[in-house]
């Protein structure tokens, strides 16, 4: 099956991301990884296809901004502001996501991308499943 594995923020967001995907690739997948440039080195160690994501989640949490959120620990703020980010440059993030799912049967989406993710899914007609790595919506 060819699978794109979509991530966005942090090491803590992506790292899980991007086990996934190697995981789906070992198992005989035609898998993609997109994420933000931070993200690229680590996922070309595991071996993975990398493609970039607009947008530098790691700068917004390193800046003033982030530290106070961070000192704050309040995960669901951290989420929101990253959306608000996510929105800012909505248009390059759904170009980069478009490209990478262009052949895509199957889109995996970090909850903080999942959006987006499903604009794209749903105007190509892919199946999308949503990776929830931490408990935001009831199950």
């Amino acid at each position: 099956m060819r699978i794109a594995v979509l991530a966005y923020g942090t090491r803590g967001d992506t790292q899980p991301c991007m086990i996934l995907a190697r995981m789906l690739a070992a198992a005989g997948h035609d898998v993609i990884f997109g994420a933000t440039g931070d993200a690229r080195a680590a996922s070309e160690r595991l071996g993975l296809q990398y493609a970039p994501i607009s947008g530098d989640a790691r700068a917004l949490m390193e800046s003033a901004e982030g530290q106070r959120m961070l000192a704050a620990g309040s995960v669901l703020t951290m989420a929101r502001r990253m959306a608000a980010y996510i929105h800012d440059i909505t248009d390059e993030v759904d170009r980069d996501i478009q490209a990478i799912c262009a052949d895509r049967e199957l889109i995996i989406a970090h909850m903080l991308i999942a959006d987006r993710a499903a604009s794209v899914a749903e105007r190509h007609g892919q199946r999308l499943m949503v990776l929830m790595t931490v408990p935001v919506v009831p199950t």
